[in-house]
């Protein structure tokens, strides 16, 4: 997953470093050099084509592409592990939840003191896994609170960049092989990044609506109706209640974050791929 990750960040500092490293010839006495990014700057106030000017722009360029990679990437791989480790939990705590009563209770049918004892250990199991599912909620609202606003910067960063992208390789005729492979990267690149957030948001919804059949699961039946048995029963039907309402991390507050955004986003990026071509065709 992290070199996944690294991959559409990596790309840049990759693509910009080879690119930046040519040389190229004007004639055969005249060399150009070029910086991994336009300098947008006079060559009366910096000259950055002359040494050690050129050396010094380079090194602080490619510095900084390190940095933005590596952050940019850390955001997502603490995204990702975090929502992974958040529905692992749930899955365990959906197991934990179905064996809760699995119990020969014939054998305690007649010692009413130990039956007594075994209703209060379910009862305190259950209240344990109660805080314990009020705790992963708590990491979710949390997760939505931090990155609601930066999974919609992602979404349409993703929408364009998937359009414009494909939009460039496909309209562009003069473009070197060289070039052509890193635009194919970039595109596979920016598509598995996006599919890696919505795959990973997807399993916290479905991990957290399966709760409500572990709960159901729980062999509920066989406790006795009165006393701690009664208490269990409404604490199952309680976690049953708040697991038909999925926990999820939405698009700025505007959808939940799932398989099916990335659908959208890949369909939106496609119509707008489709208006873009029929508008370079008709110029």
């Amino acid at each position: 997953m992290q070199q996944t990750l690294f991959m559409d960040n990596s790309y840049i500092f990759v693509y910009q470093s080879t690119d930046g490293c040519s040389l190229h010839m004007m004639d055969e006495n005249v060399t150009e050099k070029t910086l991994p990014f336009k300098l947008w700057i006079s060559q009366e106030i910096i000259p950055y084509s002359r040494t050690p000017y050129y050396e010094i722009v380079y090194t602080v360029q490619s510095l900084a592409t390190v940095s933005v990679g590596v952050t940019t990437a850390s955001v997502g791989i603490f995204f990702c592990t975090t929502n992974i480790y958040t529905a692992g939990q749930l899955e365990i705590l959906q197991i934990n939840l179905g064996t809760l009563c699995e119990i020969d209770f014939e054998k305690f049918a007649i010692d009413v003191n130990d039956e007594i004892a075994l209703m209060h250990k379910i009862y305190e199991n259950l209240k344990e896994y109660i805080k314990r599912h009020l705790i992963l909620i708590s990491v979710i609202e949390q997760m939505e609170d931090m990155y609601c606003y930066i999974m919609l910067a992602q979404a349409l960063s993703s929408t364009s960049l998937i359009c414009l992208t494909g939009f460039q390789l496909v309209t562009v005729s003069d473009m070197t092989t060289h070039r052509k492979l890193l635009c194919c990267e970039y595109f596979l690149a920016i598509n598995c990044q996006f599919f890696l957030f919505s795959w990973v948001c997807h399993q916290v919804i479905m991990r957290s609506l399966e709760v409500a059949d572990g709960a159901y699961n729980a062999n509920w039946h066989k406790i006795p109706y009165t006393g701690k048995g009664k208490d269990i029963r409404d604490g199952l039907m309680l976690i049953i209640l708040r697991s038909h309402r999925a926990c999820s991390l939405s698009v700025g507050k505007f959808c939940p974050l799932s398989l099916e955004t990335f659908a959208s986003v890949l369909s939106t990026a496609m119509s707008y791929f489709t208006v873009l071509r029929q508008v370079s065709e008709e110029d």
